[in-house]
């Protein structure tokens, strides 16, 4: 393991992770990696059995400043070599393009991690599999395409997330499942939104159904499209089916504009 004391160290180039590690700082609050015109932590396809602890990751050069490509922290896999057993835990990312974004994560929890001024909080492809996301503060800005959390690629389907008791505010869709299955959304706060709370879509060959999407408060902003959305519009894919919606609290703000046309809207 590898303890950080406090104060900043500025990266260059990522830290890269090539195998089993625990990376302990002193706060998410301040001090900890500062990346220079980079990604701030890349972990090698496969790496597994790793924790990152108490730590603030900031890029230099904010993404709601001046739009750029770099990611906080990146877990590379495939369906050969699948990363699993990750925890992040009080950890902030400040100014990413992408927070976390990882691919065929499995059996891995993130816990009160934080991002600010972000593109995306929390970013996941391929097969991945009964992830956690719980007790998350993710804050971002209104770029087209943005989300709190994406999951799927439209290619692979995921699914057994659960993503609960957690605050998503300012981005254009504050959960995007994508082609996911068995998923549960619940007892979260997702405010300010853009354009959806909650986008559910077909993806490729992949519906998205036997989800939960449960119990959360969902505030759209004037001219946003709806609180949850189902869309099936994808041809060769089955129609989503299955899931339970119930419990929601919907409200469309209407300062400066017009309120959100639809609190749940399905288009099959």
């Amino acid at each position: 393991g590898s303890k950080f004391s406090s104060g900043s160290f500025h990266l260059t180039t990522p830290l890269l992770i090539n195998k089993p590690v625990r990376l302990i700082g002193s706060s998410q609050y301040g001090g900890g990696l500062v990346a220079i015109g980079c990604h701030a932590i890349q972990a090698a396809a496969g790496v597994s059995h790793s924790m990152i602890e108490r730590l603030n990751v900031a890029a230099s050069v904010r993404y709601s400043t001046t739009p750029h490509s770099y990611n906080g922290l990146e877990i590379a896999g495939s369906t050969d070599a699948r990363p699993f057993n990750w925890l992040l835990k009080d950890v902030h990312f400040d100014g990413f393009q992408v927070a976390v974004k990882s691919s065929w994560l499995w059996q891995s929890l993130l816990d009160n991690v934080r991002c600010t001024y972000a593109y995306r909080g929390i970013e996941s492809g391929g097969l991945s599999v009964n992830n956690q996301v719980h007790n998350c503060m993710l804050d971002g800005t209104n770029a087209s395409g943005g989300a709190g959390i994406l999951l799927g690629d439209g290619t692979t389907s995921s699914e057994g997330w659960t993503v609960t008791s957690s605050v998503i505010n300012r981005f254009r869709r504050a959960v995007h499942l994508k082609g996911v299955t068995h998923t549960k959304i619940l007892g979260c706060i997702l405010d300010n939104c853009y354009e959806h709370g909650v986008y559910v879509e077909a993806a490729g060959a992949n519906f998205g159904g036997a989800n939960e999407i449960c119990d959360n408060w969902i505030g759209v902003l004037p001219g946003g499209s709806a609180g949850i959305s189902n869309m099936n519009t994808v041809a060769n894919a089955e129609y989503n089916h299955g899931s339970a919606v119930r419990g929601n609290r919907i409200y469309g703000y209407d300062t400066g504009g017009a309120r959100c046309q639809s609190g749940i809207y399905s288009d099959h």
